[in-house]
C-alpha cells in the first residue's frame, strides 16, 4: 500500500477524519507528484517550479534578446540550445 496516500485540499483539512484501504491506514501528505507535476495542498506551484532553474533561463532568454538580427529563425537555435534545455 506504498503507493497509496491522501491529499487533503483545502483549507481546515486538519479535521478530515483517517482514512484506511482493508485496515491499512493511509498516510496524509502535503504535496504529490504524478505525470511530472507536483500539486501541493494549498494548489500552489511552488514546489513544482524549481526557481532558480526559471531564473538562470530567463537570464539566458534576455542574453539572446541582445543579438542585433531580430530574425526568428537566428534566434531560435540559440533559445533551443540555451534556454529550453534549463526548462525541461
Amino acid at each position: 500500500m506504498n503507493k497509496s496516500s491522501v491529499l487533503s485540499i483545502g483549507k481546515h483539512t486538519e479535521l478530515l477524519p483517517s482514512m484506511n484501504v482493508h485496515g491499512h491506514l493511509l498516510p496524509v501528505i502535503t504535496n504529490s507528484a504524478d505525470v511530472g507535476i507536483t500539486v501541493c495542498d494549498d494548489l500552489k506551484s511552488r514546489t513544482h517550479i524549481n526557481v532558480p532553474a526559471a531564473a538562470k533561463a530567463h537570464q539566458r532568454a534576455n542574453a539572446i534578446r541582445c543579438f542585433l538580427s531580430k530574425n526568428i529563425d537566428v534566434l531560435m537555435p540559440g533559445f533551443l540550445v540555451y534556454v529550453r534545455p534549463l526548462l525541461e
